[in-house]
């Protein structure tokens, strides 16, 4: 991802979430581009660009994949309700992560 300074400025990540120490919350970045959608600001998806990626083996355990998705369904389910959809009752114990 690459943004223009001046637009970086504008939309700040929202600093309860993303990945460290005590915080499994992620997306960050997917509430800085549904801000910039609303605004009306457009990307572009560069499908010829190469990205490399190291992702170390602690991460490619069922013990790290379990919890990372469990917490990704959490906030697809937080998003949802934010955004007025219908669901099901949330249980509160899902946030005791």
């Amino acid at each position: 991802m690459a943004m223009r300074a001046n637009v970086q400025r504008r939309y700040l990540f929202d600093l309860k979430l993303g990945l460290r120490l005590g915080n499994r919350l992620r997306g960050e970045e997917i509430a800085v581009f549904k801000a910039m959608t609303r605004d009306g600001l457009e990307g572009r998806w560069s499908p010829g660009a190469k990205v490399q990626h190291f992702i170390p083996k602690g991460r490619q355990t069922k013990k790290y994949l379990r919890p990372y998705y469990r917490v990704l369904g959490v906030l697809d389910a937080l998003n949802m309700a934010q955004e007025g959809q219908d669901l099901l009752s949330i249980d509160s114990s899902i946030f005791s992560l």
